[in-house]
């Protein structure tokens, strides 16, 4: 009897019955915005994991030139605890996804740079030596000797665990030596 009554009544109260309604407004919006915020939430904590590493990459390049600079020659053991400096600087990430190479650049006099030595770790391996190298404009001195590091880090993010996603930070960094116009390789 009562379907019966609510059939005879007009459209357009049932319409504007129904859009009074407030039943399950709530649950309404809270379904539409869930996955929004969670996007949200999720980035955020990428971006927070991220950033710091982006630095630490910067940083581990210029400390590996850094060091390397501070010396005429070096020799294997110098060598390791130079390149070992990278895992102090990249913690707590791990060292698994780190690449290191430490370059010794002698640019001749007509300004083609080519490798002296060069020794790496992890993802990178060795420049080959008298092989040229590109250097930015201001660092192609004639007769002289740069130390270049590079550093490469394949950081795979949280939600990468779910979708395969990587993302590769790097930085080379060029000093020239402090001690002696050209460090050489024992």
């Amino acid at each position: 009897m009562v379907l019966a009554a609510a059939m005879k009544t007009p459209l357009r109260i049932r319409l504007r019955s129904f859009l009074r309604a407030r039943d399950g407004v709530a649950a309404l919006e809270f379904a539409v915005i869930l996955p929004v915020m969670l996007i949200l939430y999720i980035g955020v904590i990428e971006i927070s994991d991220a950033y710091p590493l982006s630095g630490k990459v910067e940083t581990t390049a210029s400390s590996l030139a850094d060091l390397a600079a501070q010396t005429s020659s070096i020799g294997p053991a110098e060598m390791t605890n130079i390149l070992d400096a990278a895992s102090a600087i990249v913690a707590p990430y791990p060292t698994a996804d780190l690449g290191l190479r430490l370059s010794g650049v002698k640019v001749n006099s007509s300004g083609v740079a080519r490798i002296a030595w060069s020794r790496g770790r992890g993802k990178l391996g060795p420049r080959g030596t008298n092989s040229t190298v590109s250097l930015p404009t201001s660092l192609d001195t004639p007769n002289s000797f740069l130390v270049m590091a590079e550093v490469v880090y394949e950081y795979t993010p949280i939600i990468g665990q779910i979708l395969p996603a990587e993302i590769e930070f790097d930085s080379t960094f060029y000093t020239r030596p402090r001690i002696s116009p050209e460090i050489t390789l024992r």
